[in-house]
């Protein structure tokens, strides 16, 4: 599962990270020494339309990401943690199937350091990803996760990796923020398609860019990011003929949450909303997801 790749890049990005006390829950890290266990899931409304006059609303709705993150800080330098997620929601194919997308999501792995610069904090990690089964498409239009959903990203059933960094530095009553990622290892997809020759996934690198404030309301954060999702192009393969299976495509949302809760226990709502940005090969992409997580801390 190729492990001692990500312990060494993960082990490298610690080196030199300074002490810094946690000041945005957009970058929540545990404390030096504690374990952060967050039961987290929410619920996705999606909608996605074709190209062409014929093209139809299909609805993408259903449970999302319901599953355990565990974190721990060995200091106050660097964290790292993993995650492990059930999803399972309608996702129609355009064909008159009333198909779903379920199952286990790809197990993250995740590893962060800050350290202050200036007026602020640095803020770096890596979050490596690989399929817990082979992708699946069954012939009622059925798919696992590993397959994916257009809404999250088709082809997860390579091992992805995906380096990320960010800001934040005090604003006012609040702390303003911005934060970059992208994959930079996505392998292919082999997918298992029921009753036709297996095929390839490749391409579909995601990456997102975001800026956020939150305003502190006593010990409260309300916090508001801008986000811009993208996503390159996915080609196919199948008995050596390649196709494109879906255009590059962007998504541009707003992201609201907060974190209420004593020392030990936080809840944290989330309410996303995400349009189509570009994509040339859909009309419409609309995704609103609304996340609630428990987080303990020992």
């Amino acid at each position: 599962m190729r492990k001692l790749p990500f312990i060494a890049l993960a082990a490298a990005l610690v080196v030199g990270a300074g002490a810094q006390a946690q000041t945005s829950e957009y970058f929540h890290v545990p404390a030096a020494g504690v374990n952060d266990l967050t039961v987290h899931g929410g619920y996705g409304l999606g909608t996605v339309r074709g190209t062409g006059a014929g093209a139809e609303d299909l609805d993408y709705n259903g449970l999302r990401n319901l599953g355990v993150t565990w974190a721990y800080s060995y200091s106050d330098m660097w964290s790292f943690g993993a995650d492990v997620a059930y999803t399972s929601i309608d996702a129609p194919n355009g064909a008159g199937a009333d198909a779903k997308s379920s199952g286990i999501e790809p197990i993250r792995l995740f590893a962060a350091g800050k350290n202050m610069l200036g007026g602020g904090t640095l803020s770096y990690g890596v979050r490596a990803q690989f399929a817990v089964e082979k992708a699946k498409l069954e012939a009622n239009g059925d798919t696992n996760r590993t397959f994916g959903d257009i809404l999250s990203n088709y082809g997860e059933g390579g091992f992805e990796l995906a380096p990320w960094v960010g800001w934040s530095m005090q604003a006012g009553p609040g702390v303003f923020g911005a934060r970059f990622s992208y994959e930079v290892l996505n392998t292919d997809t082999k997918v298992d398609n029921a009753g036709a020759p297996e095929a390839t996934l490749s391409g579909g690198s995601e990456g997102q860019a975001a800026v956020f404030y939150e305003y502190m309301l006593a010990d409260m954060p309300l916090g508001a990011a801008l986000t811009y999702d993208f996503y390159s192009a996915i080609d196919s393969e199948t008995n050596g003929v390649e196709s494109e299976f879906a255009a590059s495509r962007s998504l541009i949302g707003v992201s609201l949450y907060t974190r209420l809760g004593a020392e030990n226990f936080s809840f944290i709502p989330q309410l996303i909303w995400r349009e189509k940005a570009s994509g040339s090969d859909v009309d419409k992409l609309s995704d609103v997801r609304l996340n609630v997580a428990g987080r303990f801390s020992f």
